[in-house]
């Protein structure tokens, strides 16, 4: 993560992130915490949406947080309700700065 942020730079400040698997939301958090304005967590595992959800609430990050339930395969790169048509997508990327994978069953990065 820290690479990833380091490179990334000061183009996280402001960003919606995506944290698709999201676990206790690390990834996520991190942008949060480096000036992200928003992030979208996705994850069907409910021990780890109680450790997210614990963890937002700790770090005061909930009012800039989307929790959903649910099986990030089915997030093909737009979360419900962002604008899914091909010209909004060819423009924003779903509207996300970046999307973060982590595969069942491989360690985060």
């Amino acid at each position: 993560r820290e690479s990833l942020f380091g490179i990334l730079g000061d183009r996280v400040d402001g960003a919606r992130v995506l944290d698709l698997f999201a676990g206790a939301g690390a990834f996520g958090l991190e942008a949060i915490s480096r000036g992200a304005r928003m992030a979208t967590f996705v994850e069907r595992d409910r021990a780890a949406l109680k450790a997210l959800e614990r963890n937002l609430r700790e770090l005061g990050f909930a009012g800039r947080a989307r929790v959903v339930r649910g099986d990030a395969l089915a997030f093909p790169g737009h979360p419900p309700g962002v604008d899914r048509s091909p010209a909004a997508d060819a423009r924003t990327s779903g509207g996300f700065l970046f999307r973060w994978y982590r595969l069942p069953g491989h360690p985060p990065i």
